[in-house]
């Protein structure tokens, strides 16, 4: 008989949302808004599932219509859910996000804090993660004061079972209470990963510096750094390798750093 291998899988590990886009409304000083599947870790599974591999997502939920509506998205995309924990004591993440002409968004986020948002012992199997090929993991879960020791904890077994680490750490200034830990947590997490894909304004963010070249000098590591429009690179530490980005008419930059992750 012929050597049988067990197929390995991804497993996106984040916080899982809706987003809530506001359009305009006829009436003055109100808002409409519609509402989509979204957390940044969700999109690269969907995204992921669709060119391919097995995908687990790992998050924890609220109990509620919201945490039911986007597990039957994921099982609608062929994503394992069996890591997904519904918790009554918290609640479905909202994040709300306001378009401007250019397509680039703001956002309000409104999600329950807390040691509730941590996984309980026993619900990631040592043997789900032990076979993962990919762990993959970012955004403000991988440094908020709970969760990231989750994100940190299951990356470093996910990599002692020989994954590779993926890690985006979507940095918004704006929705941190405390910029110094955060930082220092985001870098720690930067020490594990093996594909580290950051955008012009997470290497400044995350490495406090005023331009980016001053962000690579301190970044000590080679990353993949997105542009937006003007493209991206592959920093190796010294120099950059630079590609153009594709010419398309934008409609909402939603999910765009997400789908190059999934890419990588």
């Amino acid at each position: 008989m012929g050597h049988v291998t067990t197929p390995k899988h991804v497993i996106c590990c984040g916080n899982v949302a809706f987003d809530l886009i506001a359009e305009k409304s006829p009436v003055p000083g109100s808002f409409r808004f519609y509402a989509t599947p979204g957390g940044s870790v969700l999109n690269v599974a969907i995204l992921l599932a669709r060119l391919g591999p097995r995908v687990f997502v790992a998050a924890k939920a609220g109990d509620d219509f919201l945490g039911a509506s986007l597990a039957g998205t994921m099982k609608k995309e062929k994503i394992d859910t069996r890591l997904v924990i519904k918790d009554g004591r918290i609640r479905t993440g909202l994040a709300l996000a306001r378009i401007d002409e250019k397509g680039d968004s703001d956002y309000l986020f409104y999600k329950t804090e807390g040691p509730a948002t941590c996984f309980d012992e026993g619900d990631i199997p040592p043997g789900v993660l032990a076979k993962a090929h990919v762990f993959h993991t970012g955004s403000a879960y991988s440094c908020d004061d709970h969760s990231w020791r989750d994100a940190l904890d299951l990356a470093e077994k996910a990599k002692a079972s020989g994954a590779c680490v993926s890690y985006d750490p979507n940095w918004r200034s704006s929705r941190i209470k405390e910029i110094a830990p955060a930082r220092a947590r985001v870098k720690i997490l930067f020490t594990l990963a093996d594909i580290l894909k950051l955008s012009d304004t997470d290497a400044m963010g995350v490495l406090n510096a005023r331009t980016l070249d001053a962000a690579l000098r301190k970044l000590g590591r080679d990353a993949f750094v997105t542009l937006g429009s003007k493209g991206s690179f592959y920093w190796d530490g010294k120099q950059k390798i630079s590609r153009p980005a594709f010419k398309v008419k934008v409609a909402d930059t939603i999910g765009a750093g997400d789908a190059y992750t999934a890419g990588l």
